[in-house]
């Protein structure tokens, strides 16, 4: 499906964390196939949220459905920085991503 879902990271910001929610395929002018994502995209959002002054440490927290959770498993493994990962409907098979 794509698009932006920011109703699920009012759940991390909730309980302290610091969210940002991030459309990565077929929204506006982002890629558009599962298989066209990159991991880049995300490790940048990360950085940047990491270098905000009001970011308290690692306490940045991911918030994936379907691909999204895939997602979310695949920056939690790959980044450091990232110390809640909340899958939703997903499974540990990650075929679409180059990483």
């Amino acid at each position: 499906a794509g698009g932006l879902m920011e109703h699920r990271s009012a759940i991390l910001a909730s309980r302290g964390f610091l969210t940002l929610s991030l459309p990565y395929f077929n929204y506006k002018d982002l890629v558009e196939q599962l298989s066209e994502i990159t991991l880049d995209y995300f490790e940048e959002a990360v950085n940047w949220l990491s270098s905000l002054d009001c970011v308290e440490g690692d306490k940045i927290g991911v918030i994936g459905v379907s691909a999204g959770g895939q997602l979310s498993l695949l920056m939690g493994s790959y980044f450091n920085n990232i110390s809640a990962i909340i899958p939703i409907s997903t499974s540990n098979f990650i075929p679409h991503f180059s990483i």
